[in-house]
This record gives structure tokens, C-alpha cells and sequence, in this order.
């Protein structure tokens, strides 16, 4: 069963490397700062983890994307393309994406990601505000 699961990774990392030719942006993970129980009561933190050039591709979310009946059901405004990794599954809310500087394009924050549903196969979707 081992290894099953490491060529599936594999297969991951080779997608991810081969990604970069169609998803022309770059990102950075920004993990925030965690507390690990230190044994005696008390935490000890760790600084926000930072995960660079990880690709992908950004679009504006949809207005339909956005609303189910006439009712917003979302703030986000972006939606952002990147392969399943490890470090792309590490993506929840209080995690931010940051689009890379590239050429006479600024970095760009994006905040609050949530994957969208039925996106874990070899790429993900996840939707983003725009900071």
C-alpha cells in the first residue's frame, strides 16, 4: 500500500514541475505562526511558515460563482489554479497566497482561501480575496 501511495506522489511532483508551463504565476504560501504544547502548561510558538514558487494561475470569480439564487454566498474574488502537493494541502482560511512580483506586475495578497469542492485531483481550485 506504501507504495501505491508514493508513486501517486510522485506522479503529483512530476505534474507540479510540468505545471509551470501553464500556470504562468508564482506563489508563496503563508502559513501563520503555530503554538506546540511545551510539557509544562504553556506553548511554544513557531514563525509563520513560508512555502516559495509554487505555480498557478489567477482569474476573477464569476458573478454566478459568487451567488446561488440571487444570494451571495461568497466574498472572495478570485479564483486560483495550482497542482495538489503536500504544501497545497496545507491551504485552509487562516492561510495567505501571495502572488509573486513578475515583470511590471506587483505582488498581489490574496486572503481567506477556501478549496473548492470536487478540485483535488491532480489541480486544485481555490477562491480567494483579493487583500
Amino acid at each position: 500500500m506504501n507504495d501505491i501511495a508514493q508513486a501517486i506522489e510522485e506522479v503529483r511532483s512530476e505534474i507540479a514541475a510540468a505545471a509551470g508551463e501553464f500556470l504562468p504565476d508564482l506563489f508563496t504560501l503563508l502559513v501563520p505562526s503555530s503554538g506546540t504544547p511545551d510539557g509544562f502548561g504553556g506553548t511554544t510558538d513557531s514563525g509563520p511558515t513560508e512555502y516559495k514558487n509554487i505555480p498557478g494561475q489567477v482569474e476573477p470569480l464569476s458573478r454566478s460563482d459568487q451567488t446561488i439564487g440571487g444570494a451571495q454566498i461568497t466574498t472572495q474574488t478570485h479564483k486560483i489554479k495550482m497542482p495538489v502537493t503536500t504544501i497545497t494541502r496545507r491551504i485552509k482560511p487562516s492561510v495567505q497566497l501571495i502572488r509573486q512580483a513578475q515583470g511590471s506586475q506587483e505582488a498581489e495578497t490574496y486572503e481567506n482561501p477556501v478549496v473548492l469542492l470536487g478540485s483535488m485531483d491532480a489541480f486544485m481550485t481555490v477562491a480567494a480575496a483579493l487583500k
